[in-house]
């Protein structure tokens, strides 16, 4: 729980950094990686801040990739 507030606050402070408003509902985060402790804590971070978290299995190619970021407005992988 702990670690998953602290990371919140982290990506609180990215998106202000990165000029995006707190108050944006579309706030995305996208998640690439092995589902292992960090993934969750990742996700829940993006719950705790209200964030959509877009989750990206680890096996997808370049192509598949480019392909669903020309579909989102993800700032933060």
């Amino acid at each position: 729980f702990n670690s998953a507030l602290a990371f919140k606050i982290g990506l609180d402070q990215l998106f202000e950094k990165l000029g995006i408003l707190i108050q944006n509902p579309s706030k995305m985060v996208s998640i690439c990686g092995k589902n292992c402790p960090e993934w969750l804590i990742t996700d829940f971070a993006c719950i705790f801040g209200n964030y959509i978290s877009v989750p990206l299995h680890n096996v997808i190619t370049e192509d598949e990739i480019a392909k669903i970021f020309t579909q989102i407005d993800s700032p933060i992988i």
